[in-house]
């Protein structure tokens, strides 16, 4: 398929229902805007997250069965997250695709259709620009929805690029590097109409990556599965190849399934996706330089399903899958540093988020959140959500300390997908209606709510008076024995101070306690 050709089918299809908008500016400030929380795809959040075990603020359930949120949230203005849910084929339910946004409180402001061909449900995840836009990539193309007051949305442009799993790539001047399939390459788009800038073609069938930018955004690496299978180092300006890397003797190899990362040294690691070998290059900009390959598989294991790595600082993290998965945190030269197993914890195919202190990462047995030690690879705390265990348990970190998890089902909704936010939240506990002071006020509240329709509580662990994990009329009971006949005193953290739910619950949740600062 020519170039030519390629652009007029996309001029066609393009819908554009807004006038352009200047490309211009610098990245949008979001927690995380886009694959890996940068162009660079690190995987690194300035963000501190919890270091103890948090507990459920809110679960979003939109009402999909046999489905799950498989990849990790964006987040735009004013804290908004995007995010895809859809089901896989072979359920028992119709297959459909979502594309949706939520409110920092889990209040679902809008959500888009999305036509999918049979079987063939898009795994991309969306980036924000500058200007607020969301590009989105989806199993049939890219769309692009601008940013609008209130829940509306509108659509401004779409472009068809086929079979489609990469995740797009946003530069500081807004431009859009992404990857097709079929016959479709690599793409450079503009942001307010989708045009191309250039294109890198392809002549045989494969699946791209998610193309990561390097530091000075000269060069985008993108790599392909199958036929041309390879790394491709691509000039921003113009498209044109610099290198291409293919890893001997995978001449088949599954390189799209992992997307390139880049260090702060300009390192470029790829992995490979049927064995999970982790290749560091160094880009010559006429070549480049094979530095190292670490291959995490034990003996007599056959293959790794992988995603791409997390860098930051002098480290690098990868995970694997199989009966005993791991973390894996190598030096800059490959060598491994720690390791953190996780018996029976299923496939580790969501890609680490690494802050300061922590690493966190999603497990497919029990649908299982884990947190370990940044440095030393020690346990710091894991959470099981329940659900059945699909693969993908994606995790994004805002910047007010609160995880985001994408799941095939939990303790609560264990047969749909649900996104929960997780948290750590203080609280005093019997101050039901969050006046700052336990009193008669607050059973009366507690009643209200349970028995006249009144007002739910900010955070439902304050009105758990009597700390059983429910919230039922014995609360309010409890309260007032102690309030008035000076009986045993609410469990920690207790009336008068702030702290975190001794006994965390599975089945209440906290959104806000804004008299706790944390």
């Amino acid at each position: 398929m020519s170039r030519a050709f390629l652009t007029a089918q996309l001029a066609v299809a393009a819908l554009v229902c807004l006038p352009a908008l200047d490309v211009s500016g610098q990245l949008v400030s979001s927690p995380n805007p886009m694959l890996g929380g940068n162009p660079q795809h690190s995987g690194f959040s300035p963000f501190p997250g919890p270091l103890e075990e948090p507990t459920i603020l809110w679960e979003a359930a939109p009402g999909l069965r046999d489905a799950v949120f498989s990849v990790p949230a964006v987040f735009g203005e004013e804290g908004n997250l995007y995010v895809d849910y859809g089901n896989f084929p072979g359920g028992q339910s119709p297959e459909e695709q979502f594309y949706v946004s939520y409110s920092p409180e889990g209040q679902e402001r809008w959500r888009f259709k999305v036509p999918i061909p049979s079987g063939k449900r898009g795994r991309g995840v969306g980036a924000v620009t500058s200007d607020g836009n969301i590009v989105v990539p989806f199993r049939d193309g890219v769309r692009s929805f601008v940013r609008t007051s209130g829940s509306d949305f509108v659509l401004n442009w779409e472009i068809p690029i086929g079979y489609y799993h990469s995740s797009p790539a946003v530069d500081r001047e807004g431009f859009i590097y992404t990857g097709g399939t079929s016959f479709v390459g690599f793409l450079k788009l503009r942001p307010d109409t989708g045009a191309i800038e250039w294109e890198f073609p392809v002549l045989t069938w494969g699946k791209a990556s998610s193309p990561a930018l390097s530091n000075d955004e000269s060069t985008v690496y993108i790599s392909r599965s199958f036929e041309e299978s390879g790394l491709y180092a691509l000039r921003t300006a113009d498209g044109e190849l610099k290198w291409s890397f293919h890893p001997a003797p995978f001449t088949d190899a599954s390189l799209a399934w992992a997307s390139p990362t880049v260090g702060v040294d300009g390192t470029i690691y790829q992995r490979e996706g049927s064995t999970g070998i982790l290749y560091a290059l160094t880009d010559n900009d006429d070549g480049f330089i094979l530095q190292w390959e670490f291959d995490p598989k034990r003996p007599g294991e056959v293959s790794q399903v992988s995603r791409h790595v997390a860098v930051y600082d002098d480290t690098i993290y990868m995970t694997t899958s199989g009966p005993d998965p791991i973390l894996f945190a190598l030096d800059l030269d490959g060598n491994e540093r720690w390791r953190y197993d996780v018996s029976g914890g299923g496939a580790l195919t969501s890609t680490p988020l690494i802050t300061e202190d922590a690493v966190y990462f999603g497990a497919q047995a029990a649908q299982t959140v884990h947190c370990v030690d940044r440095l030393s690879g020690e346990l710091l705390w894991k959470k099981e959500l329940g659900g059945d265990g699909l693969e993908f348990v994606p995790v994004a970190l805002s910047d007010d300390r609160v995880l985001y998890v994408g799941t095939s089902g939990t303790f609560s909704h264990p047969d749909q997908a649900v996104l929960v936010a997780l948290a750590v939240r203080h609280f005093r506990r019997g101050d039901s209606n969050s006046d700052g002071t336990v009193d008669l006020s607050d059973p009366i509240f507690t009643i209200a709510h349970l028995f006249q329709g009144g007002e739910s509580p900010l955070c439902q662990r304050t009105a758990d008076a009597d700390d059983d994990g429910r919230l039922d009329l014995t609360d309010a009971i409890f309260l007032l024995t102690f309030l008035f006949q000076a009986t045993e005193a609410p469990a920690a953290p207790g009336v008068k101070d702030c702290g975190p739910d001794g006994t965390p619950d599975e089945l209440l949740t906290c959104k806000s306690y804004p008299l706790c600062t944390q």
